[in-house]
């Protein structure tokens, strides 16, 4: 849009339509006067400024797109609210946030022509944006086709390196995901969920999964990933200990010549792991009492070796053979 501006000729204090953001370039002419209010204190100035202009707020909510309320800087700074100041000169842009109250004037007569525009972290304010009822040619964005389009882009970059597990989970309980759309595989070749490759929203489908339902479908299929790896791990290492010994140092050697992998840290491993250390402090013990049962029937035959053929040497207690010599 174009602007002209002469001496003292001023825009009111407003917010852009859906909370987009927007730049303005002056092309020629004297300077503006710009007051910005900060994203932050958007709540805040709303109610100021609704509490200012109660017959308006009543006729229109979003009265404020009208661009016709005037308000000095100085009484937003007396209710705790931070206005920035900014001349805006010839050949220079300025941008403009979403939620962020701006107003100003012209020095003089010039040229200036703004534009709105989107980034992708301006989707989350435009769905909180309101919009004027009242005019007919109010500015009025869908949202759900953008939010739509975030949830897949984030979906297809979290699911990508998870396609084969998925694939493979349900193809060994012989499902597809082609039942999120009701429809078959090959009635629909470029469904997002019957094709797993595709990227192109299916208008065959009925409906379409939740992002809460495919992150417990990614979780489920993890989830099993992790037991079938935890399950495998258990198999070798009970073949490593009950094969023969050329197999033992087969494994070995493999195990050598792999890297290291970590597994997942599981409640069947660490149940696992308890057993293996209660089983060596087992061994420990029984290797010990071995040890000490040897030594106690050496030091038993060497005594009898040495001790003279005849009746038992009874050993009594000293203090009790004092006790009866004084009686």
């Amino acid at each position: 849009m174009l602007y002209f501006g002469m001496w003292r000729a001023m825009f009111a204090w407003h917010v852009e339509d859906m909370n987009l953001f927007s730049i303005n370039y002056l092309h020629f002419g004297k300077p503006k006067q710009w007051y910005c209010v900060p994203a932050s204190h958007f709540e805040k100035t709303d109610r100021l400024l609704r509490s200012l202009y109660p017959h308006q707020y009543r006729q229109c909510p979003e009265f404020l797109r009208h661009k016709k309320c005037v308000v000095s800087p100085n009484v937003l700074k007396q209710h705790n609210i931070p206005v920035h100041r900014c001349i805006h000169y010839e050949g220079e842009f300025m941008i403009t946030f979403p939620r962020s109250f701006h107003a100003g004037f012209n020095y003089g007569f010039n040229c200036a022509e703004s534009v709105n525009f989107a980034l992708k972290s301006w989707v989350a304010e435009g769905v909180k944006a309101n919009f004027c009822k009242c005019q007919p040619d109010t500015v009025r964005i869908d949202m759900e086709d953008f939010v739509h389009r975030m949830a897949d882009a984030e979906l297809i970059e979290e699911t990508d390196p998870l396609f084969d597990v998925i694939k493979e989970a349900a193809a060994k309980k012989e499902k597809s995901t082609a039942r999120w759309g009701k429809v078959e595989p090959w009635s629909c070749p470029q469904c997002t969920f019957c094709n797993n490759r595709a990227r192109v929203k299916c208008a065959i489908c009925e409906y379409r999964p939740s992002k809460k339902q495919m992150k417990e479908a990614i979780a489920r299929a993890k989830q099993q990933r992790e037991e079938e790896s935890v399950t495998k791990e258990v198999k070798e290492n009970v073949h490593e200990v009950t094969g023969t010994s050329e197999n033992r140092r087969k494994r070995k050697r493999k195990m050598q010549q792999t890297p290291t992998i970590a597994f997942p840290d599981h409640e069947i491993t660490k149940f696992f792991r308890e057993i293996g250390i209660c089983a060596h402090y087992a061994n420990r013990m029984i290797k010990r009492k071995l040890e000490l049962k040897q030594i106690l029937n050496m030091k038993r035959d060497e005594l009898k070796r040495h001790l003279p053929l005849g009746p038992r040497i009874k050993i009594c207690n000293h203090n009790a053979a004092k006790r009866e010599a004084s009686e």
